[in-house]
């Protein structure tokens, strides 16, 4: 038995082996080609030879050692990458597919070449840089210059200045702003250049509360004046030229309004279903965006909701045609009597469908689009703008470009810009260019027809600190956050003593340290604001070394800076409806910046300084639309010594913190 199964076993193997041998025998290729029987020689030509003592190995060294190529025996050559790259690149970033690196000769030379190659029966094989371009190649430049805007409008080319009236200036001692205070500065705000004046809510609110609890729709605040009064400013607005801009708090209205006190008295009122309402208080489990409240101590009417998660504002229900129509009233009871557009709060939650579908509901924005179809079909060519304030994916409030706002904050800008200022750092690591990335993202994420709403801060905490208090107080940062964003794409909005450096309270942390007294001078403690012995909220402790009174005169002065800032972005619409191209600085110090601007032939070119430290470096201008140019420099804003020759730009010096704006004529 033994012998049975060691000879079954020799018989298995063997036959195994037979089959394997069968299985891995390679067959012949029926392909006899010269690149199936040859071998190939991997050639790098700026390593091989150089003929002519420039560094760097050319063509003409590889005609000389053809022979010894030959005498390997190879078939073929494969040329590392030959086509045109930018001096000092890697190989593998082609900036011409079509012609040959000049450092290692001529086409002809490589012509030469490949006849040679022939002769000796040797074949030629070329890398293909498939993937990509170099940043230097025409493709890729033209497509990095951002193209300008084609909408040439009063809000596309100006500049904003964000006005809260109750802490502007008191003429009457009672403690609080008022449109007499406005009307007494309105030459001051013309003096910034500034084009606008957005005005923080205005309109009636029950004493002490928060100005964005409106009570009445379509009367102002009796705080500040009368409606008369208000005529007064938009009759004087006009006469110099400076636009309105309204603040609409559109998503709720006050507990005072005598909407909701109808409402709240019955479920039978006519105003019930103007108000989104419950019969019972929702499970402890349902998390909605804000929360309910009882109509009455007895908890007879039902509990309404309030998307801010406070009583005083309740929500409107905008599912209720009556609600919409109604705000095409106030909008038209506003612009008939002169304003020039609005400014519309909160608008990511007018309609919440459930506890996890509060933000940005489909029935939100088919709301926002009757009310500007309203106004496009109502006021064709008065040019009437539109800006929304969303709390998140602030694009998809550009709508089509047509059909919802013209402008939507940008929350991410802000800080960005003045994160990068603060620890001088326009670039990564690695390189790249976070100005041009902002600039990026902000034309990837925007229409035709509209512009991101920038800004550094405004009168809401979670925008964040005032500049002055987020840059520790250096003022020369202060002057270069302003440079960035008066100078890019997008339409600025100032915040009020923003201008004259004004701080912010920290403790204790809500929005009313943000909107604290303008700061005129130092003849009292309440920087001017008031020459009564009351005001409504206090002045920041800075307001004795940063008001307006100190500055106004001083030539070097952040106010002044702003003036002159603004006139000049306002006066050259390359500016801010220019083409958008950053360009490429030669300098070790990660810290300078610079882009092109350019609109209908105007062009702007903007340099910033990063660092606490003077600069001098070089601009290269290869490839741009000031390649070769002779064209007369002219400094529209700070100082500086610049020489330009062929394709390069020498800044031979920058002042720490220093921006400047040049005109090419």
């Amino acid at each position: 038995m033994r012998k049975v199964f060691i000879l079954l076993f020799l018989l298995s193997f063997n036959m195994f082996f037979l089959f394997a041998n069968e299985v891995i025998q390679i067959p012949s290729s029926k392909e006899d080609k010269w690149y199936s029987t040859g071998v190939v020689y991997e050639l790098f030509v700026k390593s091989f030879k150089d003929t002519n003592e420039d560094k760097y190995g050319d063509f003409k060294g590889v005609l000389e050692k053809l022979d010894y190529i030959k005498s390997l025996g190879v078939t073929a050559i494969w040329f590392m990458p030959i086509w045109n790259t930018p001096k000092d690149a890697p190989e593998y970033e082609p900036s011409d597919f079509m012609d040959v690196n000049p450092l290692y000769g001529t086409m002809d030379d490589f012509k030469d070449i490949i006849k040679a190659c022939k002769e000796k029966n040797i074949k030629i094989i070329l890398d293909f840089t498939i993937n990509h371009t170099s940043d230097k190649h025409p493709f890729f430049i033209d497509a990095a210059r951002i193209p300008s805007s084609k909408e040439d409008k009063w809000y596309s080319t100006g500049v904003v200045y964000e006005l809260f009236v109750k802490s502007f200036k008191d003429t009457n001692e009672d403690k609080y702003g008022d449109f007499k205070g406005v009307l007494e500065k309105l030459d001051y705000i013309k003096s910034l250049g500034v084009t606008a004046i957005w005005f923080m809510p205005i309109w009636n609110t029950p004493k002490d509360a928060p100005e964005y609890e409106p009570s009445d729709f379509m009367d102002v605040n009796p705080l500040y004046g009368t409606m008369d009064d208000f005529k007064d400013i938009i009759k004087a607005c006009k006469e110099k030229n400076i636009k309105i801009i309204l603040d609409f708090t559109i998503n709720h209205t006050s507990d005072k309004h005598p909407f909701f006190i109808d409402a709240a008295s019955s479920p039978s009122s006519k105003y019930r279903n103007w108000y989104v309402w419950r019969d019972q208080m929702p499970p402890k489990d349902e998390k909605w965006k804000g929360d309910w409240y009882q109509s009455s101590k007895e908890d007879i009417n039902g509990y309404y909701y309030s998307a801010f998660r406070t009583k005083t504002k309740p929500d409107l229900n905008f599912r209720n045609k009556e609600v919409v129509e109604y705000m095409k009233k106030v909008i038209k009871f506003w612009l008939d009597l002169g304003v020039d557009g609005f400014r519309f709060d909160a608008i990511g939650n007018l309609v919440e469908n459930a506890p996890n579908l509060c933000d940005h509901q489909p029935e939100n924005f088919e709301v926002l689009k009757q009310l500007r179809k309203f106004v496009d079909d109502n006021y064709t060519g008065k040019d009437i703008f539109l800006v929304g304030e969303a709390a998140s994916d602030f694009s998809l409030y550009f709508g089509n470009g047509k059909d919802i706002f013209h402008s939507v904050f940008n929350f991410k800008f802000n800080s960005s810009i003045l994160r990068y200022v603060k620890f001088s750092s326009p670039y990564t690591n690695n390189g790249l260019n976070l100005i041009e990335d902002e600039v990026l993202k902000q034309v990837k994420d925007s229409k035709e027809g509209t512009w991101w709403g920038t800004l550094l801060s405004n009168h809401d905490l979670f925008v964040g600190d005032r500049p002055f208090q987020q840059l520790g107080g250096d003022i020369e940062k202060c002057k270069l956050a302003a440079a960035l964003y008066l100078t890019m794409p997008g339409i600025p909005f100032v915040y009020y003593g923003e201008e004259v450096g004004m701080d912010t309270f920290t403790k204790p942390r809500n929005d009313k340290w943000l909107r604290c007294l303008m700061q005129w001078d130092d003849s009292n403690e309440r920087s001017g604001f008031t020459t009564g012995k009351y005001s409504w909220n206090m002045a920041n402790a800075n307001y004795k070394d940063y008001n307006v009174k100190k500055f106004d005169t001083d030539p070097n002065s952040i106010l002044n800076y702003y003036r002159n800032l603004i006139k000049t972005r306002v006066a050259n619409k390359s500016l801010s409806l220019g083409s958008f191209q950053a360009l490429k600085i030669n300098s070790t110090d990660m810290v300078f910046v610079a882009y092109l601007r350019e609109y209908k032939g105007e062009k702007t070119l903007v340099i910033h300084n990063f660092s606490k430290n003077e600069g001098k470096f070089d601009i290269d201008l290869t490839g741009t639309i000031l390649s070769g140019t002779k064209a007369t420099i002219k400094t529209l804003f700070g100082n500086g010594t610049f020489n330009i020759a062929g394709d390069k730009l020498t800044v031979e010096k920058l002042m720490p913190y220093q921006s400047v704006i040049l005109k090419f004529e």
